[in-house]
Formats: C-alpha cells, sequence, structure tokens
C-alpha cells in the first residue's frame, strides 16, 4: 500500500468514528433527560454525553484535516 492510500484510509476512520461518536453522545444525551434531580446517573449520563459529543466532533475534524 502506498503512503497516500493509507493516509486516505486513516482519515476515512477517523471521519466514520468521529460521525459514530457523535451519534451516541447524541443518544446519550437524549436517554439523560438532562434531569438535575438526585439521580446521579441521569446527570452522569448528560455530562458523558456531552463530552462524547465534543470528541466527536474533534475526532471528525482531525480525520478531514489529516
Amino acid at each position: 500500500m502506498t503512503k497516500t492510500r493509507k493516509t486516505k484510509i486513516i482519515s476515512l476512520l477517523l471521519v466514520i468514528s468521529g460521525i459514530i461518536v457523535v451519534v451516541l453522545g447524541i443518544g446519550m444525551v437524549q436517554t439523560g433527560f438532562a434531569g438535575l434531580e438526585n439521580d446521579e446517573p441521569t446527570l452522569g449520563l448528560y455530562l458523558g454525553g456531552i463530552y462524547s459529543i465534543i470528541g466527536g466532533v474533534l475526532l471528525t475534524l482531525g480525520g478531514i484535516v489529516f
């Protein structure tokens, strides 16, 4: 495999995995209901979803730049 082809494959994998992580993060936020009740898992799920969305966006941007 040439270097250009390997770079394109890595870039494509970064973009695809970034999109998957963004979709999963959105699902985490939607199922967390963004509640601030006494349920800690609800708040943890919401914050985890936000961090997943941010990470997915960074992964996608990294794949585009790479």
